[in-house]
């Protein structure tokens, strides 16, 4: 499982506005052997939760804040 964490920050005075996660998982075992043996199924689950959380902020229907 990957986990990415997102925050939408004020840029005048730095605070966080917004907080946004995303999760991603994939299919396979991570193997304790090769690293080349894990890159795959890492990639996969790093991909999936960059577009879950891409996903959340598009669907964030919030106005926007001026």
């Amino acid at each position: 499982m990957a986990k990415l964490d997102g925050a939408l920050r004020d840029p005048c005075y730095g605070r966080v506005l917004l907080k946004y996660v995303g999760k991603g998982n994939t299919i396979g075992d991570v193997s304790r052997g090769e690293k080349e043996d894990d890159r795959e199924p890492i990639n996969r689950a790093v991909g999936a939760a960059l577009n879950d959380l891409l996903g959340t902020l598009e669907r964030d229907k919030r106005p926007e804040q001026v």
